[in-house]
């Protein structure tokens, strides 16, 4: 007779990241404004520029790598970060194919 060992390996999930409905207009674009596109950063002379939807969607993988790394955080030192809820819905946001709504 043969017996079948089975190993018991705990798999570790990633983190989850939610993916409900965010809307751009209302709540994603009011964050990078006030914390992203001010007027001496995204929203003067750094690039890029997050002033619109369209440069906000162009930049969105930069923007998902940047804010999920804690060695490069997102707005830099001297800044008020987002909070972990706010890095959240733009996660989501951009998790959820970035929609213009």
């Amino acid at each position: 007779m043969f017996f079948l060992k089975l190993l018991l390996i705990p798999v570790v999930a990633p983190p989850e990241v939610v993916t409900e409905s965010i809307s751009f207009k209302a709540e994603v674009q009011p964050l990078i404004r006030k914390k992203c596109a001010t007027a001496v950063c995204h929203g003067g002379p750094v690039s890029p520029v997050l002033l619109s939807y369209g440069q906000v969607k162009m930049a969105s993988k930069r923007i998902k790598v940047r804010i999920s790394d804690p060695k490069l955080p997102m707005p830099p030192a001297g800044f008020t970060p987002l909070t972990p809820s706010e890095t959240q819905k733009v996660l989501s946001w951009i998790q959820a194919g970035t929609p213009n709504n």
